[in-house]
């Protein structure tokens, strides 16, 4: 049976998909932690906020690589409304704790991890919400485990077939040129090598500013990255 795939942008098409229509005030807001807890996979653990705890189960996968989930909060919570939400923090960002075997097959164990989480959780099956790089593991685990997979939502997914990608490409490079100078010698100061999770942070900051409607809406950004996601991600 095919799985429902759906693409848009922002959490107000979101919860229209999922049949729930909610007015959001221009205001921050901000749903109540269930839990946050660390799921052991393997010898790792792997960071968990969890909202919600509806019957519709929802693995969130963040974008990045590098960045933890914590940047689609506290607006995504919302989708905790209507479903048991798991947002995590992939191996190697966030608070989740991780060596570095992992790396020798990062797609292999990404897909696993999410496999883990949904068992551990006591899911029978799951709907996926990827957003940018997360999409690329949403696909992977939908032709790994197609039975698990209810449906999947991309959010400003990355285009996976060569041509777009290289558009995508070209289209990124097009922004992050406006200040390119400033980038490169961020990126090449000593602070920036040594992974410093404030020089990260505002390197992030200056590199996905002019993705916004208005770039100064950057500086609402939730941005936590720890020294060994900073090293290990860029």
């Amino acid at each position: 049976m095919p799985i429902p795939v759906i693409a848009g942008m922002g959490i107000g098409f979101l919860l229209k998909r999922f049949g729930y229509i909610i007015t959001l005030s221009r205001k921050t807001l901000a749903m109540t932690i269930v839990e946050e807890t660390w799921i052991s996979v393997d010898d790792d653990k792997l960071f968990c906020s969890v909202f919600g705890n509806h019957s519709r189960p929802v693995i969130v996968l963040h974008g990045g690589p590098g960045l933890g989930h914590s940047y689609l909060l506290p607006q995504m919570a919302e989708i905790g409304t209507f479903s048991h939400a798991i947002f995590y923090d992939q191996r190697g960002t966030g608070k989740s704790i991780s060596g570095d075997k992992w790396h020798a097959y990062p797609f292999e164990t990404y897909v696993n991890d999410i496999e883990q989480l949904r068992k551990q959780f006591g899911f029978k099956t799951i709907s996926l919400l990827a957003h940018s790089w997360g999409s690329i593991l949403a696909s992977w685990y939908a032709l790994s485990y197609p039975q698990q997979v209810n449906d999947i939502v991309y959010v400003n997914p990355v285009p996976i077939s060569s041509k777009d990608y290289l558009e995508f490409v070209q289209h990124r490079n097009r922004m992050v040129d406006i200040n390119q100078n400033i980038l490169v010698a961020l990126r090449e100061s000593e602070s920036f090598k040594q992974g410093d999770p404030d020089t990260v942070k505002k390197y992030y900051r200056l590199y996905f500013k002019n993705y916004f409607a208005k770039p100064e809406s950057i500086n609402k950004l939730t941005l936590s990255i720890s020294r060994e996601a900073a090293i290990h991600n860029f």
